[in-house]
């Protein structure tokens, strides 16, 4: 649950503005926790009774805050999150009411009550009563917004069911030379571009946006001192659109323009790469999102001085309205006549996208703590479930059964068998004891057992759902495509022992012991040894310090299996299957400049280094190249400055982080090396060997005050900035000079797909700025006001292609607008207390 920002602090930097004195409350009945109510102190500001009379707290209170604020411009990034994408004004406010019994008397009775962002999307309400060691009752309302974009193309209509907005038909049969009912390739032509260009009258502008309302209650009852059951239960409702892709036909891409020509490869060199990207087309469209999930729980606990116990069991369940998009191709029958939205009278083809399954999970929940001695502990928690998933298939066609011979149509009927059941075994049993007056010892012991028994499916698939498009070079028939069921278990130990050396000073070590295996791992499983050691010192009270190292190694044990599942060609070894050494380095430090004015460092450097598998004999040389992921480094470093004046009335603070984040991969097919070093592709096939290096470059400024200008007035300002930049290099390709010696003519085709280019950096730039103000003209009105600024500059080529791009002929983009903006917000409330 996102927590709400105050208006002081920053709700009128976001123009949000809700009451500033919340309180957070120690548990609530919903989540399980104790109900700890707290009563604000008596403001220091009111009139004080005469200090010889007894001093009777109040018994409630009550504060709301209402107003407006006003929005200079529309950007769904600004407001992505408060559900406030618009220009123009919005009534904002927020109240808090507590109240209790007469702290004289025996009665224990509490109530409390609040509003946050009400007139937002955004907007909270969170509701108690009850009477504290007896019973209380809880309900909690949150709406959670999410915005996108205001600016997708689709030609899909707002139904949700893949229907198209129009139907497009031929506008010119001279402009389109691509005929679906034939298979032929798109011809070089000056007017070949049409079948998009043909589609872009008819696409239409959508809002990608979700709203999440999610709803809680609670019930806790304290039997007596000692045992407790509590019972909630939450609905959460999630509806709107996201942004998604999909591919029609058989292959891996789409159809692209090399200078005036087009590129497609047809006939036998693309039934040698195993494609034709001639029949491929790629089109954007709005997900639509209808999911439900409901969670309930039940706990009994007990607790006494020395045991503490607890008992509990959680149902959840998910449900989606919509079980897959079923899509239909716009490019079908472009040459024909008017399309039609049937399948398969005018050629055109219908197929279905899969969407999140519904699914359930029950799962019993048990804790258990004992002190054996003040400084001896022993604490377990251990957890079963079953995660079961039922729900309908998305099935292999849409086409008619009756288009089918008999076989095949009661072969596709078999889609729908798939029974998932996952069994999950999770424990945790952590011992701590003080032995020695100056040494700590803890060691901990967590097993993770996911067990799957699913049932095997094997689907009956139609090649490109194209048995209405005779001649398109696809057929109906079954693939060997399987689902697997994979389990796995994850075990670890941990020891850890700390020694303080000196009043100040204390130095720790820790070792972890990781082992993880599962169905279809490369080899039996992996075993990671890890040490730690730290140090923390203090010298007075004017500086601190910790320094930490850990090293650690993974390797596999067990034979080597470089094709588990028959569908690894190439030996790709996942990262967290791979040999990995890992060295780390943190540091910390704190320095109090003068009893005003402190200083922090802080960093972290991670080297994460892997050793690809090297293949056992020659039967399988692609290995000793070795394919996946050879190096991870990050570092995080920066300082803080923090000032507090002696009197308390200003405060400030200079904050800087810089943050890199380096990823590389490399991916081969190649068999050898010839004897000049050059890269020997496989001859069948020619396919590319290629590596990238993924960069990640952040950087992070703050500054900000408060001031207690006087006893009535309060000024706030702070700023903000972010810099980011992802790099992404790649290199590879085959090799042109063994293509031309063997005339390779596939590899030639080969080489022309796939060569690799430099994507352009993304970037993104961000500037905030906030000023609020808050002014009592009494101890019970306040006005508030505050002004903030964002800029925000993002580049991405993934914005820079229209929803139809110049150079694809075949492929209906989403063409969303340039995300980025640049808003201001005013706003002013009133806040009264009673």
């Amino acid at each position: 649950m996102t927590s709400k920002l105050t208006v002081l602090a920053a709700g009128l930097a976001g123009l949000c503005l809700v009451p500033s004195s919340s309180a957070a409350q120690d548990g609530d009945a919903a989540a399980g926790g104790e109900i700890d109510y707290n009563f604000p102190a008596f403001p220091a500001d009111e009139v004080q009774p005469d200090a010889t009379e007894p001093v009777e707290p109040p018994r409630y209170s009550v504060e709301a805050t209402t107003g407006i604020r006003y929005q200079s411009d529309s950007s769904v990034l600004f407001g992505r999150y408060r559900g406030t994408p618009d220009d123009g004004p919005t009534a904002i406010g927020g109240f808090e009411a507590r109240g209790r019994a007469d702290w004289r008397s025996d009665d224990t009775e509490y109530w409390e009550a609040i509003g946050t962002d009400l007139g937002l999307p955004s907007r909270s309400f969170t509701g108690r009563y009850g009477y504290q060691g007896s019973w209380g009752v809880e309900f909690h309302y949150d709406g959670q917004p999410f915005h996108w974009s205001d600016s997708f193309k689709t030609i899909y209509d707002t139904s949700g069911n893949g229907t198209l907005v129009a139907n497009p038909g031929t506008t010119s049969t001279a402009t389109a030379t691509f005929n679906a009912g034939s298979g032929a390739q798109l011809t070089t032509q000056s007017n070949a571009w049409a079948n998009s260009a043909q589609l872009e009258p008819f696409l239409e502008t959508r809002d990608i946006e979700t709203q999440r309302d999610l709803f809680e209650g609670g019930l806790t009852y304290h039997i007596d001192n000692r045992w407790t059951f509590r019972a909630s239960a939450s609905h959460e409702h999630k509806e709107g659109t996201v942004a998604s892709s999909l591919l029609f036909g058989q292959g891996f891409g789409i159809t692209v323009r090399q200078g005036n020509a087009l590129f497609s490869p047809t006939g036998a060199s693309a039934n040698a790469l195993g494609f034709n990207c001639g029949i491929c087309q790629l089109v954007y469209y709005a997900q639509p999102v209808d999911y439900d999930t409901q969670r309930y729980e039940a706990s009994l606990t007990f607790n006494s001085p020395k045991l503490q116990a607890q008992l509990a069991y959680v149902f959840s369940k998910f449900s989606n309205a919509d079980t897959s998009f079923d899509a239909l191709d716009p490019f079908t029958g472009l040459s024909g006549s008017n399309l039609p939205n049937n399948i398969p009278g005018g050629g055109a083809i219908r197929a279905a996208y899969s969407l999140p399954p519904s699914n359930m999970e029950h799962q019993v929940k048990a804790a258990i703590g004992y002190n054996f001695t003040p400084t001896t502990r022993l604490a377990a928690d251990l957890s079963y479930s079953l995660a079961l998933q039922d729900g309908d298939q998305v099935p292999a066609t849409n086409n008619p059964a009756s288009l089918y011979t008999p076989s095949v149509a009661a072969a596709l009927q078999n889609n729908d068998d798939f029974e998932g059941r996952l069994l999950n075994l999770f424990g945790n049993v952590v011992l701590t004891a003080m032995p020695l007056p100056k040494l700590n010892v803890r060691a901990s012991y967590t097993i993770d057992d996911r067990e799957d028994q699913s049932s095997v499916l094997t689907p009956f698939r139609v090649v490109g759902d194209g048995i209405g498009a005779p001649g398109r070079g696809f057929s109906p028939g079954p693939t060997s495509g399987d689902t697997h069921p994979r389990s796995f278990q994850s075990q670890r130990v941990k020891l850890t022992a700390g020694y303080r050396i000196l009043p100040g000073t204390r130095v720790s070590a820790d070792y972890t012991f990781t082992q993880k295996s599962g169905d279809y791992f490369l080899s039996e499983g992996t075993q990671e040894h890890a040490a730690t050691g730290r140090i923390r010192s203090s010298f007075g009270d004017w500086i601190s310090g910790s320094l930490a190292y850990t090293h650690a190694i993974r390797e596999p044990f067990g034979p080597l299996d470089p094709h588990p599942l028959g569908d690894n060609p190439y030996g790709i070894v996942p990262y967290f299957q791979s040999e990995r050494t890992r060295n780390q380095l943190t540091a910390h430090l704190d320095f109090m400049v003068t009893p005003e004015v402190t200083v922090s460092l802080h960093g972290k450097a991670t080297l994460d280094d892997y050793d690809l598998p090297i293949a056992p004999d020659d039967t399988n040389p692609v290995l000793t190249r070795g394919a996946g992921r050879r190096e991870n480094t990050s570092l995080q470093i920066g300082p803080d400055l923090n000032y507090v004046s002696r009197d308390g009335t200003l405060s400030a603070y200079l904050t800087y982080s810089f943050e890199r984040d380096f990823y590389q991969s490399h991916h081969t097919t190649t068999l050898a090396d010839d004897t000049a070093g050059n890269a020997v592709v496989r001859a069948a096939g020619n396919d590319p060997h290629y590596s990238y290096r993924d960069t990640q470059v952040t950087h992070t400024a703050g500054a900000g005050a408060e001031w207690q200008v006087t006893d009535s007035l309060r000024l706030g300002l702070t700023y903000s900035y972010q810099n980011g930049n992802l790099s992404l290099e790649t290199e590879g390709g085959v090799n042109p000079a063994y293509i031309a010696a063997t005339a390779d003519t596939v590899g030639a085709v080969n080489l022309q797909n796939f060569r690799l280019l430099p994507l352009p950096d993304v970037t993104s730039e961000l500037h905030s700025v906030s000023l609020t103000a808050e002014y009592s003209f009494t101890p019970k009105i306040s006005l508030l006001a505050g002004y903030a600024f964002e800029h925000f500059n993002f580049q991405d080529y993934g914005f820079d292609y229209r929803a139809i791009n110049e150079t694809t002929g075949n492929a209906l983009l989403s063409g969303d607008d340039d995300l980025s903006y640049g808003v201001h917000v005013i706003g002013a409330a009133v806040r009264v207390k009673l």
